[in-house]
C-alpha cells in the first residue's frame, strides 16, 4: 500500500521549497564571505604595491642626494663658478644618468653655477627644504623636468631629473594597479600621473588635470591607496586600481567558491531526497510486508540456573523479503513507530508465536514468552486487548507471557492512562519487565513507581565483566538495587564463562545470550529443548 499521493507530494514540495531557500541563504553568504575576502586581499594588495612604490621612489631621492653630496667640489667654499666647480658638476651628471642637471645657487636664489647652458626659470623656482619642485623646463627643447632642493650651508643645491624618468620609478608590475599619480599636498593637485594602457599594459603618461581629487580616494580606501613619502616634503603616492581588474583576477575565484556552494546544495538536497523517499519507500515495504505477513518471530532461549532448566524466550522480530533476504529490527523499528504500524505487526507475531509455541507452554506451565513493547503499545487503545483475545482463545496463563518495556523508551511517571494498563496487566496476571536497564534514565523512584517484576541487566554492562572497565563496577550495584526491590533479575548477552561464573556469584541465575544459544526459529528451538532433555 503506497502513501497517499498527496502526502508524498507536499512532502517533496516542502523539500525543493526548503533546499531553494537553503541554497539562496548558502550563496548569498558565501557571496558576501568571499566579497568581503576579496575587499581585503585588495587592501592587502594595495598597501604591499604602495608600500612599494614609496620605499623605491624614497631610495630614489635619497641615492640622488647621496650622489651630488658625494662631489669633491662641494668640499671647498666657492663664491662663483670656477672652472674646477663647473668641471666638478658636470662629470657628476656624466656619472649618474638619472640626473640631467644641477645647479647651485646662493642664498638670493640666483644661480651661481650650473651644469646646464641655459636654465629657463631656475632662479624663479622657490626654495624649500626637502622640496620636489616642477615640472618646470630645462630648456624649450627638454621634457619637463623636476628639481630635487636640497641646502648646502648658504647654497642650495638643485638636482635636475627628467619627469620620465620618475614615471619610470612610480610604475609598478602589480596587475591590480591602474593608476598612480605623484601628489602635492601643498598645492592639491597631481603632478606626475601615468595610467597603463588597456591593450599593451604599459604604463603611459596621463593627463593630471583630470586625475580624481584627493578627497575622493579618501573616501573609497577600498579602490585606492594613499602613502606619504619621506625623503621630499608635502609629497604623496596615490595608487588606484580598477574595481573591473580585480572583479576579473578574482572571478575565478568566485566561480569556484560558488560552485562548491553550489554542489554542496545539490548534495544535501540529493540527501534529503533519499531520506525522504526511503521514508516513504520503507513505509510502504513495511506496509506490504505486514499485508503479506512477512514478519516473523524468533526466540533466544532464557535459562534457569538454579532449577538447570530453561525457563521461557525472549520473542524478536524478523522481517523476511521476498527474496528471502531477513532484516533485523534496527532497520525498521523506528520507521514502524512512526507512521503507527508498529502495534499491528507485534500482534501478527504475537499471534504466530502463541500458536507455534503453544504445546511447550501446555508441557511447562511456568515456562513464559516474552514480548517487547514500546510506549506507542501503551498508548494503543487496543492493543492489549488484541493480545489479551489471543491469549484466552489459545488458552494459555497469562503468567506465562512477559511484557518487555526498554528504559530508552522511558515513560513519564505523571502518565497515569500508562501506568494504570501496568497494573491491570499485573492484576491478570501478566508479568512485567524493564528491558535494557541501565542504559537510559531510570531512577529508583521510577522503578518504584511501575509495577514491574522482572529487570533485564543490558549486554553492554555484562560484556564488561572481566575487562576492568567503569561499567564492570556499576554491574554489583544493579544486581543489588534489583535484589532489594525483589526484582527477579535475567542477564542479556551473556557470552563467556568469565560472564557466567560472575553471575553465578552475585545470584543472577536467569541467564540469556549465546554462552547457551542464539535466536532460533520454532522449528530449531524444539529440536534444541528435545536435545537439552536428552543432555
Amino acid at each position: 500500500m503506497r502513501p497517499p499521493k498527496h502526502k508524498r507530494t507536499s512532502a517533496y514540495y516542502a523539500l525543493t521549497i526548503f533546499w531553494l531557500v537553503l541554497t539562496l541563504f548558502l550563496l548569498v553568504i558565501v557571496y558576501n564571505f568571499n566579497h568581503q575576502k576579496e575587499q581585503l586581499k585588495t587592501q592587502q594588495l594595495l598597501f604591499f604595491v604602495s608600500d612599494g612604490i614609496n620605499n623605491r621612489f624614497d631610495s630614489f631621492i635619497s641615492e640622488l642626494k647621496d650622489a651630488v653630496y658625494a662631489m669633491p667640489v662641494l668640499e671647498n667654499k666657492f663664491d662663483r663658478c670656477t672652472p674646477q666647480l663647473k668641471k666638478g658638476l658636470l662629470t657628476a651628471v656624466f656619472n649618474n644618468p638619472n640626473i640631467s642637471g644641477i645647479s647651485i645657487k646662493n642664498k638670493e636664489n640666483k644661480v651661481l653655477c650650473s651644469s646646464l647652458s641655459n636654465v629657463l626659470i631656475a632662479s624663479d623656482v622657490p626654495i624649500k627644504k626637502n622640496g620636489l619642485l616642477g615640472p618646470v623646463k630645462i630648456s624649450e627643447n627638454q621634457e619637463p623636468a623636476f628639481i630635487i632642493q636640497q641646502r648646502l650651508g648658504t647654497k642650495i643645491i638643485d638636482v635636475y631629473v627628467l619627469q620620465s624618468i620618475l614615471e619610470l620609478v612610480l610604475s609598478t608590475s602589480s596587475p591590480y594597479a591602474k593608476a598612480i599619480a605623484l601628489f602635492d599636498t601643498s598645492r592639491t593637485k597631481a603632478v606626475i600621473q601615468i595610467e597603463k594602457n588597456a591593450v599593451s599594459g604599459k604604463w603611459v603618461p596621463s593627463n593630471t588635470k583630470n586625475f580624481v581629487n584627493i578627497d575622493t580616494f579618501k573616501n573609497h580606501p577600498d579602490l585606492t591607496c594613499i602613502a606619504k613619502l619621506n625623503e621630499v616634503d608635502d609629497f604623496q603616492v596615490v595608487l588606484a586600481v580598477d574595481p573591473k581588474i580585480v572583479s576579473r583576477l578574482t572571478l575565478w575565484n568566485k566561480i569556484i567558491n560558488l560552485s562548491l556552494a553550489l554542489i554542496t546544495s545539490v548534495l544535501i538536497y540529493l540527501y534529503l531526497r533519499i531520506i525522504l523517499t526511503r521514508r516513504f519507500s520503507l513505509k510502504r515495504a513495511i506496509e506490504n510486508a505486514l499485508k503479506y505477513e512477512r514478519f516473523f518471530p524468533v526466540y533466544q532461549p532464557i535459562k534457569d540456573l538454579s532449577a538447570k532448566r530453561y525457563c521461557g524466550v525472549e520473542v524478536l522480530m524478523r522481517w523476511r523479503t521476498d527474496n528471502n533476504e531477513i532484516i533485523m529490527p534496527d532497520s525498521f523499528i523506528e520507521e514502524a513507530e512512526q507512521y503507527n504500524i508498529i502495534v499491528p505487526i507485534t500482534l501478527q507475531m504475537a499471534k504466530q508465536a502463541l500458536k507455534e509455541c503453544k504445546p511447550i507452554l501446555e508441557k511447562e506451565p511456568s515456562f513464559h514468552l516474552g514480548f517487547n513493547v514500546s510506549t506507542k503499545h501503551f498508548q494503543s487503545d487496543s492493543f492489549f486487548e488484541e493480545l489479551d483475545k489471543l491469549r484466552v482463545s489459545l488458552n494459555i496463563k497469562p503468567e506465562q507471557i512477559l511484557i518487555e518495556m526498554t528504559e530508552r523508551d522511558l515513560i513519564s511517571q505523571s502518565d497515569t492512562d500508562i501506568s494504570d494498563k501496568m497494573k491491570r496487566l499485573r492484576d491478570k496476571g501478566y508479568a512485567l519487565a524493564i528491558d535494557d536497564f541501565g542504559t537510559g534514565h531510570a531512577s529508583i523512584s521510577y522503578l518504584r513507581h511501575f509495577p514491574f517484576n522482572y529487570l533485564k541487566i543490558d549486554k553492554l554492562f555484562i560484556r564488561s565483566i572481566g575487562t576492568g572497565a567503569v561499567t564492570e563496577a556499576l554491574n554489583h550495584s544493579i544486581i543489588l538495587l534489583a535484589k532489594n526491590l525483589n526484582y527477579n533479575i535475567i542477564a542479556e548477552g551473556v557470552e563467556s564463562e568469565v560472564q557466567l561464573n560472575y553471575l553465578k556469584d552475585n545470584g543472577v541465575h536467569y541467564i540469556q545470550g549465546w554462552i547457551f544459544a542464539k535466536a532460533m526459529p520454532i522449528k530449531e528451538l524444539m529440536d534444541f529443548f528435545t536435545r537439552s532433555e536428552d543432555e
